[in-house]
């Protein structure tokens, strides 16, 4: 609990003052050096009241980790992906962090957090400027986003929609495997399935979860820069990388890879963002080597171009004998990817990259593409618009 100090009483009257539901964290030094604080019990409390998160519903480790938006109050608020999560150590104790809070706060400070729309705002009481400044002049608050009109496309996208699911549970087409998802949606819609790096349908991009599945959100390909690279071809990383796998028969690179820790490979994702860079790099004792490199504006632009409308769809499966079947049951709707909070997002390791290569019997390289993932939880912090729709009830 936080100690009923002079400067909390004051902060905590301004807020019901002004009828703004508040909680409050006061990280120690030890909190900013490991870049770790205790989510304690108000904050959990606070937090679960408003849905914003229930550490309860929540399992522990890495893959469950949670990123919601976030901003900074200042002359200038400053945009923060906010990670929750419990740690597979320790009884899996609630945590918080806040990316780049070191650069706002002194140990000890008392930080203020509230909600508006989903978002919280986090607010350093004890420094007077940003403390005064809030107190005097709330209007730059005020900053949810402009009334965003839909693209006509979706009205007759979601229409469809309600007539699938009242078709039930449909049969697979085409493939077996996680794409068949999304290819029998696209048949019931007429769509071929393609490659194309541009959205679906009719300018909005379809994407299909099995709602039972912890499998991540592909956000789209994007190889490497070979000209900013010391590996010039998917061949290289392979030869350097792979590894011969009994069970296939052949070298292999079937590999997950995120900023915060090398995987089994020895490989990782390393951010170089005033440079404008993204780099794999990879270790061996005590030396790193850089393998490959993308510009972070191609991956920006990768996302903007796939990923300007999109509807996620969650499908109930199940399976008999052979054959999968699938319910289409509702969906996210999101639009105008937040450059900013992709970039945070790629630093705290909330989008991964996967390699999927092998060589083939005559020699040649096979690559699935180099795909960028994310987790279902953490997609709502992504973009600046979304809304969510049940395709049963849409012509009620």
């Amino acid at each position: 609990m936080i100690e009923e100090t002079l400067e909390f009483k004051e902060a905590e009257a301004f807020f019901k003052l002004h009828n703004i539901e508040a909680t409050f964290l006061k990280p120690t030094e030890t909190a900013l050096k490991k870049s770790i604080i205790d989510a304690i019990k108000p904050v959990r409390s606070f937090f679960k009241k408003h849905r914003f998160h229930d550490y309860g519903n929540q399992l522990q480790g890495q893959n469950n980790k949670i990123a919601k938006k976030g901003f900074f109050i200042n002359k200038e608020n400053v945009q923060t992906p906010v990670t929750l999560y419990r740690p597979n150590t320790k009884r899996g104790d609630p945590r918080i962090w806040f990316t780049g809070l070191k650069n706002y706060i002194q140990p000890g400070d008392l930080l203020a957090l509230f909600l508006i729309e989903d978002t919280l705002y986090i607010l350093n009481c004890s420094d007077i400027s940003i403390f005064n400044g809030f107190t005097q002049n709330k209007k730059y608050l005020n900053n949810l986003d402009d009334a965003y009109q839909t693209p006509a496309a979706l009205d007759e996208l979601l229409e469809k929609m309600h007539d699938i699911y009242h078709m039930g549970f449909v049969d697979r087409w085409g493939t077996k495997g996680p794409k068949a998802v999304g290819w029998t949606l696209e048949y019931l819609l007429g769509l071929k399935p393609n490659s194309s790096k541009n959205p679906d349908y009719k300018g909005i991009e379809l994407k299909s979860h099995r709602s039972k599945s912890k499998t991540r959100y592909n956000l789209f390909a994007c190889a490497p820069n070979w000209k900013i690279s010391r590996l010039k071809k998917t061949l290289d990383i392979l030869d350097e990388r792979g590894r011969y796998s009994e069970e296939d028969q052949r070298i292999s690179l079937y590999v997950s890879l995120d900023t915060t820790r090398y995987n089994t490979y020895d490989l990782k994702l390393e951010t170089d963002f005033e440079g404008g860079l993204l780099h794999q790099v990879s270790k061996n004792g005590n030396i790193k080597e850089f393998d490959t490199s993308w510009l972070v504006d191609d991956l920006i632009e990768r996302l903007n171009t796939k990923h300007p409308n999109t509807l996620w769809v969650t499908v109930d499966n199940k399976k008999d004998n052979e054959m999968e079947s699938f319910h289409y049951l509702s969906g996210v709707f999101t639009s105008q990817p937040d450059q900013e909070m992709f970039k945070l997002m790629l630093e705290e390791g909330l989008i991964e990259l996967d390699y999927t290569m092998h060589i083939k019997e005559d020699g040649g390289p096979r690559d699935h593409g180099y795909l960028f993932k994310i987790f279902p939880e953490n997609l709502d912090s992504l973009f600046a618009f979304k809304k969510e729709y049940d395709f049963k009830d849409l012509l009620k």
